[in-house]
């Protein structure tokens, strides 16, 4: 800003608008992983159910006339585990994906906001005096 001599507020704030743009990404990015892995865990789950299930059907189906219920049973059992584990994965990565979210979200806002103090204040148009340094302070702490 020293070495221009006219500041353009139209150009400035395209500037600070992308530069917060790929900020939000990173802050938010990482969050994605989560959601990834909430979604698909159950639905490795489900493929493990369908295993297990055609695994049980498919000893009855052989030979109907010497089937186990034992051999019914393991395929079913085969099938409800997988069918826990994958909500036992997926359950927990959506709470913290949720969380992560909200906290990303709530930084960005922040951010925004202040992006919008400092424009002002870079271009003459808000004259508070002590507000430049509070915005500092609140992004040192950020």
């Amino acid at each position: 800003m020293r070495n221009v001599p006219r500041i353009d507020p139209a150009q400035l704030k395209d500037v600070i608008e992308s530069e917060g743009g790929r900020q939000a990404e990173d802050i938010q990015g990482q969050s994605q992983y989560l959601l990834d892995v909430a979604v698909i865990a159950p639905m490795v789950g489900l493929l493990g159910t369908v295993f297990g299930m055609l695994h049980a059907f498919g000893a009855v189906a052989h030979d109907i006339a010497s089937a186990k219920p034992v051999v019914l049973a393991e395929g079913v059992s085969m099938a409800l585990l997988t069918t826990a584990f994958g909500l036992l994965v997926g359950i927990p990565c959506m709470m913290f994906y949720a969380y992560f979210r909200r906290k990303a979200s709530k930084q960005v806002l922040f951010l925004e906001s202040a992006a919008t103090d400092i424009l002002i204040a870079m271009t003459g148009q808000g004259r508070e005096p002590g507000r430049l340094a509070e915005i500092k302070d609140q992004l040192r702490k950020a």
